[in-house]
């Protein structure tokens, strides 16, 4: 290898026409929810089943049973897993019916190492992106994000220029990234988007964003909270439970795992739930100018898209 392998390429402007520029329809891996070519996030408090909603999502990908451009046509799936054990991970896949040939999962090891270690988006993305290129999968899911950042996670400064590069692997590949976060541990009367956990960057950056909440002790909602490429009130919330299965183990004995149930359409989303109303709401209470000027807003259909 020369020293001229070494040097980095040359840093210089480039200009064109918008003429050279081409307008495309966005596509969906699951119509409204999840967009293609796009970082999409989900969020909300731990308990809800995030990330056995995304183990459903994926196994229904590697079928082809998602209502999107892609459905009835099975798709690879690319999966980042840092909390739950990997063991655990398949028997919930498994579960969900999902095909274990078109699962792909990826870590980082170390030399003649077995031991895999979470990929870190500051020094593997241009693997990740090899590997996008060679399998050439819809969906590539991070759970969760935070273990594959680096430095200050609420420090916009260090947080964003990752995500940034996320999002343009996600442009540059076609693919689909789903990555799971949190929400901080005050929600009450908050704003989803402003209760996304860390640095401020996961809710600029990010262009499409879902959260989960719980409606009553066993049901839950998903919402799309945060969209730069559908209109929120063009997608419904939905509602779903988790259910307790028994998937064979690979070692001749069975393992207990959450399945998702999905239960239709909510009449109810995840802003509702994290403000809930008074008794006396729209009662005993005056609204505010402000108030009063969001509802006009609404009410004229010029509500902007977060």
């Amino acid at each position: 290898m020369t020293s001229a392998d070494n040097e980095s390429p040359t840093r210089r402007l480039r200009l064109r026409t918008a003429h050279e520029v081409d307008i495309t329809r966005t596509r969906f891996v699951w119509n409204g929810y999840l967009p293609v070519g796009e970082v999409s996030l989900l969020v909300g408090k731990p308990g809800l089943g995030k990330s056995t909603v995304v183990v459903d999502l994926a196994a229904k990908v590697t079928t082809g049973q998602l209502d999107g451009d892609l459905d009835g046509e099975p798709q690879r799936v690319l999966y980042s897993i840092t909390e739950d054990s990997e063991s655990m991970f398949k028997a919930r896949f498994i579960a969900a019916g999902g095909d274990l040939d078109r699962l792909h999962l990826v870590d980082v090891v170390y030399g003649d190492s077995t031991d895999g270690t979470p990929l870190i988006v500051n020094l593997d993305l241009d693997g990740v992106r090899e590997a996008l290129e060679t399998w050439k999968p819809a969906l590539f899911v991070m759970d969760a994000l935070n273990s594959s950042l680096s430095g200050q996670l609420n420090d916009n400064s260090v947080v964003r220029p990752q995500l940034e590069r996320l999002r343009s692997l996600a442009q540059y590949t076609g693919t689909a990234v789903l990555c799971v976060g949190h929400f901080r541990k005050s929600t009450a009367g908050v704003d989803p988007v402003d209760a996304i956990g860390g640095a401020g960057a996961y809710s600029q950056v990010v262009r499409h964003a879902l959260a989960c909440a719980a409606e009553d002790e066993t049901v839950r909602v998903l919402s799309v909270i945060k969209s730069n490429v559908v209109s929120l009130t063009d997608v419904r919330s939905l509602e779903y439970r988790t259910e307790s299965v028994t998937v064979s183990a690979d070692d001749g004995g069975e393992a207990d795992v959450g399945r998702i149930v999905w239960l239709g359409e909510s009449t109810t989303s995840v802003v509702d739930l994290l403000h809930p109303r008074s008794a006396d709401d729209g009662l005993n209470r005056v609204a505010g100018p402000e108030e009063v000027l969001v509802r006009k807003l609404v009410h004229s259909g010029k509500r902007e898209i977060a």
